[in-house]
């Protein structure tokens, strides 16, 4: 049988009425699933895969209750990890996300940010840290795979002009960022 569980949390506290609601709420949704308080966090187990219907509910408790509820949605697993349940416990609680619904990738590439502060980003881009054009150079780059001929033309340029500014960024930073291990650490600063 396979399981997954849910971390619910909100930006903002809520007011005990509020909480008492949308813990019935949830209790309504969730009928034979696992419910718990963990951290200032609802936590549920579920054996169903009902990542959507969670997700509108989430939607709806958030307009109808004026809430700010974000919710990460474990993998499906057979057996479970309480060192990846902790670590997912830990990263979600300490993102700072716009998006409501996160997931195994999601929370890893967001967790990544968290661990940078604005000054580190600032001391490893050196003087592209404010320069929003060639950031947008870079980030487009990685997000072709690495394609110079794809980016380019996503972003109006000419093939060399790209080569050129990829080299520079490079030579300024020191960062290489046709090298996978490289790349990967500037596109977690850029996202």
């Amino acid at each position: 049988m396979k399981f997954r569980y849910y971390l619910i949390g909100n930006a903002t506290a809520i007011n005990p009425e509020e909480y008492a609601i949308l813990i019935d709420i949830l209790k309504g949704f969730f009928v034979h699933a696992k419910m718990e308080i963990k951290e200032n966090l609802i936590v549920i187990y579920d054996d169903l895969d009902n990542v959507d219907g969670i997700l509108d509910l989430i939607d709806n408790l958030n307009s109808e209750l004026y809430l700010d509820l974000k919710i990460f949605c474990s993998p499906e697993y057979h057996k479970f990890s309480e060192s990846y349940f902790n670590w997912s416990l830990k990263a979600f609680k300490e993102i700072e996300s716009s998006e409501r619904f996160l997931d195994e990738k999601e929370l890893l590439n967001e967790s990544f940010k968290v661990q940078v502060s604005e000054e580190t980003k600032k001391i490893i881009l050196k003087k592209f840290y404010s320069d929003s054009e060639m950031l947008r150079s870079v980030k487009v780059f990685l997000e072709c795979d690495l394609n110079v001929s794809k980016a380019s033309e996503l972003l109006y340029l000419h093939r060399n002009t790209l080569i050129q500014r990829i080299d520079r960024f490079s030579e300024v930073t020191g960062y290489n960022i046709k090298n996978f291990q490289e790349a990967v650490l500037i596109y977690n600063l850029l996202k």
